[in-house]
This record gives C-alpha cells, structure tokens and sequence, in this order.
C-alpha cells in the first residue's frame, strides 16, 4: 500500500517563503544599486564629452589661465563622478549584494531540496535544521548590508 505523504513541518514552508522573498528583494536592491552606478558613470561620460568637445573654443577665446582652470575643474568633476560610488560605498556594497544573493539562492535551494526528501522520507528533522539555520545565517548578512524588512 502507499503511504500517506509526510506532512511537511510549518517551519520548512515559511523558511522557503522567507528565502523566495529574500531572494527576489535581494535581486530588486542589486538591480537598484547597479542602476545608481551607471547613472554616475553616464554622468562623468557627458561631463567628459562636455570637456572634450567644449575645450577648444574655452582655450581659444580665454585667457589661458581661465581655459585652464575651466577645463580642470570640469575634469575634476567628471573624475569625482565616476569615483563617487566606490568612495560611497556603493560598489563594495554592491558586491556584497551578489554574494548574500547568490547565498539565500542556494539556500533557497537546499530548502527545496530537503522539502522534497522530507516528503519522500530520505530527510529528516535534523536536515530541516541545517537548512533553516543556512537561511538564518543569511539573513543576519542582510542585516549587516543596512536593507529593511519590508
């Protein structure tokens, strides 16, 4: 005769909701962040297009000594606008977002995969613990890395 399925613990199925949510909140803020980056970076290549293309007529119609400070204080924004999201934080934040992505995802995984064995009888409570745990130890990251709970 076949066996009723096992009844999957209560634990197990919110841990699979918090990483499916987690995963998915993780891949919007990366997006978002990604987003920001570039648009500092679009920013410096219009002021250095400004820059290259503008130089010419500020050089030759100004005193030399205007032309160059007119041209190295564009330069210097144009600099300070593509340095602004690594001295902000951004991009080493951004690599951190990868990383605990990439982590609740395999997460997320092994909860699938243990939900799966429990059912079929090949995992048992310990396992569910593991898995559990792996998700906590990822969310304790995401609190390190400033996002909110929504």
């Amino acid at each position: 005769m076949n066996q009723p399925a096992r009844r999957v613990p209560k634990t197990l199925t919110v841990a699979i909701d918090d990483a499916s949510q987690l995963t998915e909140r993780l891949h919007t803020e990366t997006s978002k962040l990604v987003r920001k980056i570039r648009r500092y970076s679009a920013a410096s290549a219009i002021v250095s297009a400004v820059t290259g293309l503008g130089v010419w007529p500020v050089i030759s119609q100004s005193p030399q000594l205007v032309a160059q400070v007119v041209v190295s204080v564009v330069s210097f924004i144009s600099a300070a606008l593509i340095a602004l999201p690594t001295a902000l934080g951004m991009r080493e934040q951004l690599e951190r977002m990868i990383s605990l992505s990439e982590e609740c995802g395999l997460a997320h995984n092994d909860l699938l995969d243990v939900k799966e064995g429990w059912v079929s009888g090949s995992k048992g409570l310990p396992d569910v613990k593991e898995s559990i745990q792996k998700l906590r130890a990822a969310k304790v990251k995401k609190s390190t890395l400033g996002l909110k709970d929504e």
